[in-house]
This record gives C-alpha cells, sequence and structure tokens, in this order.
C-alpha cells in the first residue's frame, strides 16, 4: 500500500473537516458486472462488524438498480444509488473499449462528491473480495492510500481499483484534475 502525501500533509490543513469525516466503501456496477459485485457483497457480509462502514453502490443502469434495491434485506449496509448522470448498457463491459472508459471516466465524479460531503471513501472495485476488514490499515496521515501493484525497484504503478482517499485539500486537487 503506498500512501500519498505532500511534504507538508493537507490533512493538518483541513483538520476540523478530517475529525468530521465519515468513512465509507464506494463501488460502481451495471448489471453486467452484478455477479461480482454479489461476491464482494459477500465477502464483506462475512466479516463486517457494528463499526465497519456502509457500503455504497452506483449502479450505471436501471437493470443493477432494481436488483440490488431488493437486496438490502439481505445486506444491511448496503445503500443503492443510480447514476445522476448518463446510464451505460446493462451488458458486460470490456477493458479498453469506449463504453468501459466511460464507465471507469465517472467514478472521479462520484468520489469527489462523497469526499466534498466529509466522507472518507475507500473506492474498490466491484470483483474484489474480503477476506478482512481493510480499515485497520488506513492509520496515520496521510492524504491517499493505494496498493503499488509491481514490487520495487521498478517504477511504482498504482492500482486506483482499491484505494483510499482522505478528504483533504491535497486529494481534492488529485481528483478534480482526474
Amino acid at each position: 500500500m503506498a500512501v500519498f502525501t505532500s511534504a507538508k500533509s493537507s490533512t493538518s490543513n483541513n483538520r476540523a473537516a478530517v475529525e468530521k469525516a465519515r468513512s465509507m466503501v464506494l463501488t460502481t456496477t451495471n448489471a453486467g458486472f452484478l455477479s461480482m459485485t454479489l461476491n464482494m457483497l459477500e465477502s464483506i457480509r462475512r466479516f463486517k462488524t457494528a463499526s465497519f462502514p456502509n457500503v455504497t453502490v452506483i449502479t450505471e443502469d436501471q437493470q443493477s438498480y432494481d436488483y440490488l434495491a431488493k437486496k438490502t434485506e439481505i445486506y444491511p449496509f448496503l445503500i443503492v444509488q443510480k447514476t445522476n448522470g448518463e446510464l451505460t448498457t446493462s451488458q458486460r463491459l470490456l477493458v479498453g473499449r469506449s463504453n468501459y472508459n466511460q464507465f471507469v471516466r465517472r467514478r472521479p465524479r462520484y468520489i469527489l462528491q462523497f469526499l466534498e460531503s466529509g466522507f472518507e471513501v475507500l473506492f474498490a472495485d466491484a470483483d474484489t473480495f474480503w477476506v478482512r476488514d481493510p480499515f485497520k490499515d488506513f492509520e496515520g496521515d496521510f492524504d491517499i492510500a493505494a496498493h503499488n501493484e509491481v514490487d520495487p525497484p521498478r517504477k511504482p504503478v498504482f492500482c486506483d481499483g482499491f484505494t483510499y482517499y482522505r478528504p483533504t485539500e491535497n486529494t481534492f486537487r488529485l481528483i478534480q484534475i482526474s
């Protein structure tokens, strides 16, 4: 896990906002990714404790919204929201194709909206399977934590499919240029 911070972390500049921050898990899906999304939700349900935050799923099509909205009884920690923008196809999206790229490019906007509301956001791709609570790893003074997919000494390649964001000035600047 890599931690992004400047020489002077902006956390101290936003101490009041950070102290009020709440944590959340955020992911996006459409009907083509529903099986992976359900797998992720089930993996979280198996270890979730009362202190674990809610999981917000932004659905990118009507079919996934309708389906997941019926699952909140099984997954009481689940909050289902429909995108406030353009809906995508309900079909599975292929990496590298234009409709997949559009799907992924909307994520920074969603993350920013929650950060501006004072949330600390753990964004996780729907294809993740959780075996333990990752929030225990996000302690200390930092702005963003992301997984480095390559071993040193190679140049880091950070995975934005599992990244923790704090509502700080540095984070806002980075998300706004994304």
